[in-house]
């Protein structure tokens, strides 16, 4: 489950804009990367720990280098 809080922003670049609501997701917990990938293999899925482990691995790399590009129409 993720509990949020809700809190009132106003854009510090637009000195006349009306404060709105936004919504902030509230960390309690914080897991290691192999923690994760248990995490996420053990919801009963299709793929193994390392599929899980193979998949986040390259797409972490590859939003830290910029390279991920969206598709449409999906």
């Amino acid at each position: 489950m993720i509990n949020y809080s809700t809190y009132m922003w106003k854009s510090p670049l637009d000195e006349t804009a009306k404060e709105q609501a936004y919504a902030k997701n509230q960390v309690t917990k914080v897991m290691s990367f192999d923690d994760f990938v248990k995490h996420i293999s053990d919801h009963n899925g299709v793929f193994t720990r390392g599929t899980v482990k193979g998949v986040s691995s390259g797409t972490i790399a590859e939003r830290l280098q910029g390279t991920i590009r969206r598709t449409r129409n999906l």
